[in-house]
């Protein structure tokens, strides 16, 4: 799949999660430079060293965080990590602001169960979320369903032998 087959949406970025993020690295800028100041080298070295590995580690995890959707999969990209959800499995999308762990640098979310079980779902916060949910509707099929859409594939009654014959 190319990249030109795949539309992207960033996440959204609530301003508290942003503040948290930037607050280690700030206080390690500030750690540098004073030190820097009052030539105290170790100390200098020691706060490089972490402002480097912090920066590394949001580099590596973080940014960029965005969400793909292709023509067979929804693709979460956070950092160098790649999560793939095959846009036939996915069978319900509703809105969330549940604070669990997630690729979603905002609690403006949207739960999207892609198997029958509680943990095959992944939370996502994209920016625009109602055309994101065009987009993936267009795809699914989704439909109006409660507080969110269902698949009309994977949820409508499965007929038996029995009932096909009659």
């Amino acid at each position: 799949m190319s990249e030109q087959e795949i539309r992207w949406y960033p996440s959204k970025v609530d301003t508290w999660i942003l503040a948290l993020l930037l607050f280690v690295p700030a206080v390690q800028v500030v750690v540098i430079v004073t030190s820097a100041i009052a030539q105290a080298w170790p100390a200098t070295a020691i706060g490089l060293l972490a402002f480097l590995f912090f920066a590394c580690l949001y580099a590596l995890c973080v940014w960029p965080m965005r969400y793909g959707i292709g023509d067979e999969f929804l693709i979460v990209r956070f950092g160098i990590c790649r999560s793939r959800v095959r846009i036939e499995n996915i069978r319900e999308v509703y809105r969330t602001s549940n604070p669990l762990s997630s690729p979603a640098l905002s609690l403006d979310r949207l739960w999207i169960q892609h198997g029958p079980r509680w943990y095959q779902a992944v939370m996502i916060s994209p920016r625009d979320q109602e055309t994101f949910i065009a987009d993936l509707a267009a795809r699914v099929p989704l439909e109006r369903a409660g507080r969110g859409w269902r698949s009309r594939k994977n949820h409508q009654p499965e007929t038996s032998e029995a009932t096909k014959g009659s």
